[in-house]
This record gives structure tokens, sequence and C-alpha cells, in this order.
């Protein structure tokens, strides 16, 4: 089989929850260095959902995939790196991301920016990329630009008004992650 006749097969073999298999498939075409299976394969290492669950591994993967401008890849490659406790490193990879254009990245970043996580807090900066990340049809950026306005609002009226957006974008996020669970405006 080609590689890409092996990529059609593991994609069904994950749809039949058949992981193990997928992996098997995909591990002697990693060099091939495709964006799926690099990403699948950092996908099963890093789920708990085969035997060889290497989080260490999985980096390495989504690492390639990024490098080859996969925007999903800075998404899954900067969580690891924050899972393992390098939050500096994962600040670089969250900017990389958003410079690319991935509103997931600009929210992470954002949201790390604004609590001085991987760095020096720069609210500034991060309150930027959130409204980017925001503007882009990020939900979780979108609720924490509503958290912010209404810690900072004096008035009950204006934030019983901010809480019920924050309400009705809850739903949103429901509704998103029913219909895409892996929706770049939810990661």
């Amino acid at each position: 089989m080609t590689p890409y006749e092996i990529e059609l097969r593991v994609a069904d073999l994950i749809e039949e929850k058949r992981y193990q298999d997928a992996f098997g498939l995909l591990l002697p075409i990693a060099d091939n260095g495709s964006e799926f299976t690099l990403m699948t394969l950092g996908w099963l290492l890093s789920n708990d959902v085969i035997a060889e669950n290497n989080n260490h591994t999985a980096m390495e993967y989504h690492y390639r995939a990024a490098r080859k401008g996969n925007r999903q890849a800075f998404i899954a490659y900067g969580k690891l790196l924050l899972d393992e406790g390098l939050a500096s490193e994962a600040l670089m990879i969250f900017e990389e991301g958003a410079e690319l254009g991935s509103f997931a990245c600009k929210y992470w970043l954002g949201s790390m920016l604004i609590d001085g996580n991987g760095g020096v807090a720069d609210e500034p900066s991060g309150v930027s990329w959130l409204k980017q990340a925001a503007d882009s049809g990020h939900l979780y950026a979108q609720r924490d630009l509503l958290v912010f306005e209404f810690r900072k609002e004096q008035s009950l009226f204006s934030k019983a008004s901010i809480a019920l957006k924050i309400g009705c974008l809850a739903l949103k996020v429901g509704k998103e992650t029913i219909m895409e669970k892996n929706s770049e405006k939810i990661r």
C-alpha cells in the first residue's frame, strides 16, 4: 500500500476505534512526514488510546507537523508542553501558531500573557491577542473577554448584563461541542 492508502485505512481504523492497529500501520511511514501521519501519531500517543502512551514522543510528532505549518499541531504541541510544565516553551509555540493565523493559539497566547504564565504578565498584549481570537470566532476568547470586562465593571446592572452574555455564550460552547468537538473555536 502507498502511504496515502495507509492513511485512508488508518482513518477507517480510528473510526472503528482500532487505535493500536492504526498506530501499527502509521509508525513505519512516520518518516514520510505527512501532516496527517504526524498529527495522528501524536494524538494516539498522547490520548491514552494505545499501550505506547508517551507524551514526549507525541510532542516530537506534533512538533514536526507544526514545522510543516499545521495550525492544529501548534495547539496540540503547546498544550502538551503546558502539561509537562514547560510554560515558557508553550508560550513561544502559541505565539508562532498565532502569527500563522491560528485563533486557538491566539486564545492560548492571550490567556497566558494576561496570567503571566510562561513569562512576565503583559495584560495589554494578552487582551489584544484575545480580541483577535474572539473576532475570529473563538468562543472561549469571547468568554474570557467578557469575564475580564465583568471584573472591571462597577455597575450591578452592567455586571448582570455581562453575566447574561456569558450564560448565552456557554450555550454556544455546548452546541459547538456537540456539533464539532474538535472545532478550533473551542480548543
